[in-house]
Parts: C-alpha cells; sequence; structure tokens
C-alpha cells in the first residue's frame, strides 16, 4: 500500500505596511496643519474688518426727566363783575398797576359807568382758567392734584367791547413780586435721581433752559409729584407747560453704551491701536439710555462698538491683530 503524506502549510501574514500607514498619516496631518493655518491667516486678515469703530466726540450729556402737563402756579386775585355792563379795559395787558387803579370800566345798559380797580398791586392779566383760587402756593403742600388731567382748566378772556354778565370774571391781578411755582407729576421709581429740596433744579422750556429751586417733593404709591419756584415773570398765561427735568449734567468724551465691556465689575472699552486693539478702563461719569459720558479716553480714539466678536474670537487660538 502507497503511503499518502498530507502536507499542512502554514499561512503566513503579510508584514503590515508601516511605512505607508506613517508616511499617509504625516500627509493627513501636514494637509490639516496646512489647512488650519491657511484659515488662521485668513481669518486674521478678515477679523478686523468685522469690527465697528467709533470716534470718540467730546460734548454735554445731560440727564433728563420729560413731563408732558407740569402746572404754573401762581399768587393771583381774580376780579368779578359786581353788575352786568359792556366791559372796557382800562389798563393794558401785563401793566403793573398799584392797589386802587382803575384797571377796567362797566358801561351799564342805562348808561351809568362802574370804575373797576385793583385790589391789589400786580400785574394786569385778562385770562383766566377757574384754577386762580384753586391752585394757590399756599395750598399746594396739601392739594391733591394727582388728577389733575381728568380736570382740564376752562379758559375765559374778557376782550374789550364783551357783554358781561354779573358775577363773571373780568380779570386778574398776579402778585410779580413773588415767583411762580411749577407743579410736576412723575413716577416715584425716580425719585433718587432729583436733589434735596431748596437746590437748584434745571429744566427745558421750548428751546430755552431755565433754572428753579425745588421746594416741594412728595410721593405716594408709585405716583411722587414736586414743585419748583422759578424766576419767570412773563408766565401770566401759561397754566399747563410742557417740560424737561435736568436732573443731571456731564461734560466730557461720549461713548456708545454698546462699546462698554465690564472686566471684574468694571467697566471699559476696546480702543484701537498700532497692534490692533487694546482694552482700557474708563470711569462712567454718566449713562443715558443710548450714550455714555466717560473718563479715561481723549477725542478722536477709536473704540470698538460690537466688541462681542472679541469674546467669540478668543475660543479661537491667538492671532495676529494686524
Amino acid at each position: 500500500m502507497a503511503e499518502v503524506r498530507v502536507i499542512v502549510r502554514k499561512k503566513t501574514r503579510s508584514p503590515f505596511p508601516w511605512k505607508r500607514f506613517w508616511r499617509k498619516l504625516a500627509l493627513t496631518m501636514g494637509l490639516v496643519l496646512a489647512a488650519w493655518w491657511v484659515f488662521l491667516q485668513l481669518w486674521s486678515m478678515a477679523f478686523p474688518r468685522l469690527f465697528r469703530f467709533y470716534e470718540v466726540e467730546t460734548g454735554t450729556l445731560f440727564r433728563q426727566l420729560p413731563v408732558d402737563r407740569a402746572l404754573v402756579v401762581r399768587d393771583e386775585t381774580v376780579v368779578f363783575a359786581a353788575r352786568a355792563g359792556t366791559f372796557q379795559p382800562a389798563a393794558p395787558e401785563g401793566q403793573r398797576v398799584a392797589e386802587k387803579d382803575t384797571v377796567a370800566i362797566l358801561q351799564a345798559a342805562g348808561g351809568t359807568r362802574q370804575v373797576v380797580a385793583a385790589p391789589r398791586a400786580g400785574v394786569v392779566c385778562y385770562h383766566t382758567d377757574g384754577w386762580e383760587k384753586v391752585l394757590t402756593p399756599q395750598s399746594l403742600e396739601t392739594l391733591d392734584l394727582v388728577h389733575w388731567d381728568q380736570v382740564p382748566p376752562a379758559l375765559a378772556e374778557a376782550g374789550p367791547g364783551t357783554l358781561v354778565e354779573a358775577g363773571r370774571p373780568l380779570f386778574k391781578i398776579v402778585n410779580n413780586l413773588q415767583p411762580p411755582l411749577i407743579w410736576f407729576k412723575f413716577d416715584s421709581e425716580y425719585l433718587g435721581w432729583f436733589p434735596a429740596v431748596g437746590k437748584k433744579v434745571s429744566f427745558r422750556l421750548g428751546e430755552a433752559i431755565y433754572e428753579g429751586t425745588l421746594r416741594g417733593l412728595t410721593s405716594q404709591g408709585i405716583t411722587a409729584w414736586g414743585w419748583l419756584e422759578v424766576d419767570r415773570k412773563e408766565m401770566l398765561h401759561e397754566r399747563e407747560v410742557e417740560i424737561s427735568l435736568i436732573l443731571a449734567r456731564a461734560d466730557g468724551p461720549i461713548i456708545p453704551n454698546e462699546a462698554l465691556v465690564w472686566r471684574d465689575e468694571a467697566p471699559g472699552v476696546y480702543k484701537k491701536n498700532m497692534q490692533g486693539y487694546q482694552w482700557v478702563p474708563v470711569e462712567v461719569l454718566l449713562q443715558e439710555e443710548d450714550y455714555s459720558v466717560v473718563k479715561g479716553l481723549s477725542r478722536g480714539d477709536l473704540v470698538i462698538t460690537n466688541p462681542y466678536l472679541i469674546e467669540e474670537a478668543s475660543r479661537l487660538p491667538a492671532i495676529s491683530k494686524k
């Protein structure tokens, strides 16, 4: 019998191509690093162009509290017609008269004349509104004017040749030696903006700025009110005025509030320099809704108004700030 031999051959594995692997890995890493380097270069050139810059200017900023309906309060005495007749003024509007001086004449239907004299010294005004006995300097501290806007004044004017009935107001005498008062109402959350009673307060009336003395300030719930003593003798006709109280002012460099960046509870800005930008601390002297007056900058400095981009970029590796 023939002998059968079975030969079992072992499989041999090909050696792992380490050299090729390392070459591919090195090539891949090189491409990744090259792409990252290109990205950083492009980012470093494009990033500064994303900034918005504001050129610092110097000026004045006011903290203002607008009051749509303020009231003018005067020391005034109304004279009424004792009888019916035709009204004829004898003293011009705005003239100062002495006590018992002739101000007007009433011509009765029968031809009799009645001389109407000034009950006190003061300035003649032929415009009345029915609030002269209510809005007085003496009653201002205890007067409830919170609901004033629900009771508008009833304006009246006695002109030459007007036929008047008995009891109708003819004119008033305004005490021009006592400064008028301006009463105003506001939200009590702004009480902290006001100085102490007796201090000066500026206010806008029209296009002009005037100064008054704060004579009273009180509050009830969410409503507060106060009154200013002003030196404006020409306020004979006004009862309602629109004013804006100037409760603070600051002079210096003005920047947008969006440029401010806080670090460790300290304000600062990113200012442009030769190398790119630099965070510099500032002191906020006065801040309003959109702008602030600061100390620590100069006129002509350029500050970044979208500093949040820098915070986002800080998460990337350091880049050149050209």
